[in-house]
C-alpha cells in the first residue's frame, strides 16, 4: 500500500494469509503514538507533529504487560466523559488503501460497569471524509473479546478515499472515565492481511527501511525550528533538507568562528559535528557535493585542523594501550576516534596532506585542563597542553602516517573491548549516548572496510548487550555515571528505536544516529521485542574500570585513567517479561577509576511504567536533587539483592581530578508514587505494578532492646560482645520514616542494609500471596565482637534460594549459598543469549533457531 508525500514513498506493508502464522511484534515506541483521544471536535491525530517528536510520552496510553492476547503488551487507553479514541493507521504518511471488502479485527477488553454495548466506529480518510456506522457488542464485561467487522457496512460519504484511510475513531458514550485495552488489530481480506499493531519481523523492517527517509527529514526540520539548537546541529540540519544554503553556510561560518575564539578543545559536539559535515557536503567528497561553500569549506578545514592538530598525538597510537583513558571514557573516546577520522580528512586534502604533526609526546590529557606543575626543567614553552612524558622519537609524520597508526590502535580498542567488557561508563543516560556518537564515527567515516567491518560486530554487541537488560525502551539493570536521576526514558533506547521505525533524535548527540547505515539484524530485533519469549534469566558481564593501582603514576597518564587490569568488577541482572533487578558487585579489594566509582545505579525496574523502579540513593535533607554518588557493596542472586553503603573503598585519582569523597552519607530508597498497590508491613513494603511485585526493607539492629537486654542479663555488650551471649540481635521492625513528598524512605542509619526482593505473577497469583512468603523468610544479624556491627544472612523466595551472607561491619567477599562471589568468571558475556568466554573475542549470540557469531579475531 503506497502513496506519496514530500516525493517519498512510505509502504505499510501487507503480507499473504499464508504467512499469518508467522511470530508478531510489538513495538514499544510506536504503540505510545498510534493512539490517543481527543474531544468529540477533532480527530485524534490533532497533535501529529508532537506525537511524531521524540519526547511524545502521553499519559493516558500506557502499555499493558499484564493484560494483553498477542505480543509483550496490549495498549491501555484511558478516555473521559466526551471523548473519542482510536489510533493511527500509518503514522509516517496519508494512511493506508483499503476497501470495503476488508474487515477490521481486534482483541477489547471493556470494563464491566456501565460499559455501552453500541459504539460507533468511524473511518477517516487524508481529507477528513469520514465512512461510519453504529455497531453492538462493545460491552466485553471486563474480558477479552474478538471483534470483527465488515467495512461494508460502513457508511461513507461521498469522494472518500478508500485508498488513503488514516484514522480509526471510536464514540463510545461513556458517562465516566474508562479504561478500555485493545490489542492485535489487524485489517483482513480475502487473502491479505494489514496489521496495525503485533507485526510481523518482515513487516517492520520493510516500515522502519520505507520511513527512514521522513522520519530523517521530521527531525531536522525540528532542529531547525528549534532556538535552543547549536548553530552546527541547525547548519547540517538546512544543508541536508537544502534549506536555505546560504544561511546555511552562514550559521556554519558563525559556529566556526565561535569555536575558534573559546577554543572548546573539551567539546564533545564540534570535532564529530565538522567530520560528519565534511564528509557529507564537501566539494572534494561530500555526499552533497557543493552544498558548503569554498570559503566555508576552506574555514572548517582550518578549524578542523585546529582542534586536532597537538591532540592527534601519534605517539600515544604508538603507546598501544588502550586502557589508558584520558580525562574521561567518552572524552578518550572522542579524541582518539577523532584523530582517526581527521587523519583521513587531512591525508586527503592537498593543502594539508604534507603538513607536519606536532607529535609533542608529552603523554595523554591535551588540552584537559591546565597543565600544573612538570618541574624545575621543563622548559618547554607548550607544556601547558600536554602531560610530563618524553615519548618522542623526533621523528616526522603526516596526517596518512597518523591515520595509519590510528586504524591499528583502534582496532585494537575495538577488540579488547569485545574481549574483555564493553564500556566503563556502562548504561548512563547522558555519557553513553556520547560514547555511541564516537563509535558511529568510526563505523561511518574510518575510510577502511575491515575496521568498518569490526565496527559493525561491536555494535551489533552493543545493542545485544542492551537487549539484555532492557525493557520496552528503557534500560535496566546496573549503570556508571547515572547522575541525579533514578532513572526514565532514554539510556540508548531512543537511539535503538530509531533502528526499528521510531522518532528520529534530533539531539545534538542523537541526529547523527540517523543518517548512519547500520541496521539490526534479525536475532536483535527479535531479542529487542519479544520480551515476553526471553522468560526469565540471569545476565552476568565482566565490567571494566578496576584501576592498575601504579604509584608513581607514569609520567604522562596526569589526567589519565589506568585499567588494564583484569577487572574485578561484576554486572549482575535478573530478567523477567515484568521487571529487571540488577546491580553491580564490586570485589572489596578493588580499586576503583575515578569514574567507576561515581553515579552508580543499582535496583529494580518495571516493564509496566518507566516511573515505576526502586533505587537507593544518598539523601540530603536540604538538597533538591537524586544523589548517586554513592558507592553500595552489594551482593544479588537471581531475585534478591542486598546492599549497604561501603565503610570504605579504595580509589586511584589522577593527579588532575580531586578527591571529593565526603565519607559516608545518610542513605534513601526511592519508591515514587506510581504503584498499583503499596502496602507496609512488619518492616517491609510491598509494591505491585502491573505483573511484578517487590518487597523492600531496611535491616537495622534494635539498638535499644538489646542494650537494655545487656544491661538486665548483666552481660558485656555495652562494651563488646561476649562468648556466651546469643549469637544474633532483634531487627528493629521498622526503620526508616517518609520523606514528605512521600516517594522515599530514609534510613534511620547510614550502614543499614536494604534488602530488594522480586517476583511476578508466574511465581505468586496475587500480591498476598507474595507477602505471606517474604515475611517468614530467615533474616538475621549475627553479632560481631564489637555491639552494633553485624554480618546479615537472608535467604529469599523461590525453591531453588540460597543463604546470602553479607558482612556488614567490614568489606569482605560475600557468600550465596556457601559459594564466594566469583569476580573473576571465566566469561564476559554470560546469558543464555549471549555467551562469551572471557578474552577470547569471540561472541556467540542465539535465539531461538538464530545463531549470529561475532568473531572480532577475523576480519
Amino acid at each position: 500500500m503506497c502513496s506519496i508525500i514530500g516525493g517519498t514513498n512510505i509502504n505499510i506493508a501487507s503480507e499473504d494469509k499464508k504467512e499469518s502464522s508467522e511470530a508478531t511484534y510489538d513495538f514499544w515506541d510506536e504503540a505510545k503514538r498510534l493512539f490517543g483521544t481527543s474531544s468529540l471536535n477533532n480527530h485524534i491525530n490533532y497533535d501529529l507533529e508532537k506525537r511524531i517528536s521524540l519526547g511524545y510520552n502521553p499519559k493516558n496510553i500506557q502499555r499493558d504487560h499484564l493484560e494483553k492476547t498477542t505480543g509483550d503488551f496490549s495498549v491501555k487507553i484511558s478516555v473521559k466523559p466526551s471523548e473519542k479514541f482510536g489510533f493511527i493507521l500509518n503514522l509516517w504518511d496519508k494512511g493506508i488503501a483499503l476497501n470495503k471488502e476488508h474487515k477490521i479485527s481486534f482483541d477489547l477488553k471493556t470494563p464491566e460497569e456501565n460499559c455501552p454495548d453500541e459504539w460507533t466506529i468511524k473511518l477517516v480518510d487524508s481529507n477528513n471524509r469520514i465512512a461510519s456506522a453504529k455497531i453492538n457488542g462493545f460491552n466485553t464485561h471486563n474480558k477479552w473479546k474478538n471483534i470483527e467487522t465488515k467495512l461494508s457496512i460502513l457508511n461513507a460519504e461521498k469522494k472518500f478515499n478508500w485508498k488513503e484511510v488514516t484514522l480509526c475513531e471510536f464514540e463510545a458514550g461513556f458517562t465516566g472515565n474508562k479504561s478500555i485495552n485493545i490489542d492485535n488489530i489487524q485489517f483482513i481480506s480475502s487473502n491479505k492481511i494489514i496489521r496495525i499493531t503485533d507485526k510481523t519481523l518482515l513487516q517492520r523492517k520493510e516500515e522502519a527501511n520505507n520511513s527512514k527517509k521522513i522520519r530523517t527529514e521530521h527531525s531536522l526540520t525540528e532542529i531547525t525550528n528549534d532556538k535552543k539548537a547549536t548553530l552546527f546541529t541547525k547548519a547540517f540540519a538546512m544543508l541536508y533538507l537544502k534549506k536555505d544554503i546560504k544561511q546555511a553556510n552562514d550559521i556554519l561560518m558563525q559556529a566556526l568562528e565561535e569555536s575558534e575564539k573559546t577554543h572548546d578543545g573539551w567539546s564533545l559536539e564540534v570535532t564529530p559535528a565538522l567530520c560528519r559535515i565534511y564528509y557529507w557536503f564537501s566539494n572534494n567528497c561530500g555526499k552533497f557535493k557543493g552544498r558548503l561553500n569554498k570559503e566555508t569549506e576552506k574555514r572548517l578545514l582550518e578549524v578542523l585542523w585546529n582542534r586536532t592538530y597537538i591532540k592527534n598525538d601519534i605517539h600515544l597510537a604508538f603507546q598501544g594501550n588502550t586502557w589508558w583513558m584520558d580525562g574521561s571514557e567518552n572524552h578518550d573516546l572522542n579524541a582518539k576516534m577523532s584523530n582517526l577520522v581527521t587523519s583521513r580528512i587531512f591525508m586527503n586534502e592537498s593543502l594539508y596532506r604534507d603538513r607536519i604533526y606536532p607529535d609533542y609526546g608529552f603523554g595523554g590529557g591535551y588540552e584537559y585542563g591546565h597543565a600544573g606543575y612538570h618541574g624545575t626543567t621543563k622548559v618547554s614553552q607548550e607544556r601547558y597542553i600536554g602531560g610530563c612524558a618524553n615519548l618522542s622519537d623526533g621523528k616526522q609524520y603526516k596526517a596518512a602516517d597518523h591515520y595509519e597508526a590510528w586504524l591499528k590502535f583502534m582496532t585494537q580498542y575495538i577488540k579488547e573491548r569485545a574481549e574483555r567488557g564493553i564500556m566503563l561508563e556502562y548504561g548512563s543516560p547522558t555519557y553513553s549516548k556520547h560514547s555511541y556518537n564516537f563509535l558511529e564515527l568510526g563505523y561511518s567515516y574510518s575510510g577502511n572496510e575491515d575496521f568498518k567491518s569490526l565496527m559493525k560486530k561491536f555494535i551489533t554487541l552493543y545493542w545485544a548487550d542492551w537487549t539484555q537488560v532492557s525493557i520496552d525502551g528503557v534500560r535496566g539493570g546496573a549503570k556508571t555515571r547515572n547522575h541525579k536521576t533514578v532513572g526514565g526514558l532514554g539510556n540508548g533506547g531512543e537511539l535503538i528505536s530509531f533502528y526499528m521505525g521510531g522518532a528520529g533524535n534530533p539531539g545534538v548527540y542523537g541526529f547523527w544516529n540517523m543518517f548512519c547505515d547500520y541496521e539490526l539484524p534479525d536475532i536483535l530485533w527479535k531479542m529487542s521485542l519479544d520480551r515476553e519469549g526471553l522468560g526469565k534469566f540471569e545476565y552476568i558481564s565482566k565490567g571494566i574500570g578496576e584501576e592498575e593501582n601504579i604509584y608513581p603514576r607514569p609520567l604522562g597518564a596526569e589526567r589519565g585513567m589506568l585499567c588494564n587490569t583484569d577487572s574485578r568488577l561484576l554486572r549482575y541482572a535478573y530478567i523477567t517479561p515484568y521487571y529487571i533487578l540488577g546491580t553491580q558487585m564490586d570485589h572489596p579489594a578493588a580499586v576503583h577509576s575515578h569514574l567507576s566509582a561515581v553515579g552508580r545505579w543499582h535496583g529494580m525496574t518495571f516493564a509496566q511504567s518507566e516511573n515505576s523502579r526502586i533505587v537507593p540513593y544518598g539523601y540530603h535533607k536540604d538538597a533538591n536533587n537524586i544523589d548517586m554518588e554513592i558507592m553500595f557493596q552489594t551482593v544479588q542472586h537471581k531475585n534478591t539483592l542486598i546492599l549497604q553503603q561501603f565503610r570504605q573503598y579504595s580509589a586511584a585519582q589522577p593527579d588532575w581530578y580531586p578527591t571529593k569523597y565526603e565519607g559516608p552519607q545518610d542513605i534513601a530508597i526511592w519508591l515514587g508514587n506510581n504503584w498499583d498497590k503499596l502496602i507496609e508491613k512488619n518492616g517491609w513494603i510491598f509494591v505491585q505494578k502491573g505483573g511484578a511485585y517487590a518487597a523492600v526493607r531496611t535491616v537495622l539492629w534494635d539498638e535499644t532492646y538489646e542494650k537494655e537486654n545487656a544491661i538486665r542479663n548483666n552481660g558485656t555488650q555495652i562494651l563488646f560482645n561476649g562468648p556466651h551471649d546469643v549469637p544474633t540481635v532483634k531487627i528493629k521492625n521498622k526503620s526508616y520514616k517518609w520523606d514528605n513528598n512521600h516517594t522515599s524512605i530514609i534510613s534511620e542509619d547510614k550502614f543499614a542494609a536494604i534488602i530488594i526482593e522480586s517476583a511476578d505473577i508466574t511465581d505468586y497469583d496475587n500480591i498476598k500471596k507474595f507477602m505471606e512468603d517474604i515475611l517468614d523468610n530467615p533474616l538475621n544479624l549475627y553479632k560481631t565482637v564489637v555491639p552494633g556491627y553485624h554480618i546479615l544472612t537472608y535467604t529469599g523466595c523461590g525453591k531453588d534460594n540460597k543463604e546470602i551472607v553479607l558482612n556488614l561491619t567490614s568489606p569482605q567477599i560475600p557468600t550465596i549459598g556457601g559459594e564466594f562471589v566469583n569476580y573473576l568468571p571465566d566469561y564476559t558475556f554470560n546469558s543464555p543469549y549471549i555467551n562469551s568466554e572471557y578474552r577470547s573475542g569471540k561472541v556467540v549470540l542465539t535465539y531461538g533457531n538464530d545463531n549470529l557469531i561475532l568473531d572480532f579475531n577475523t576480519k
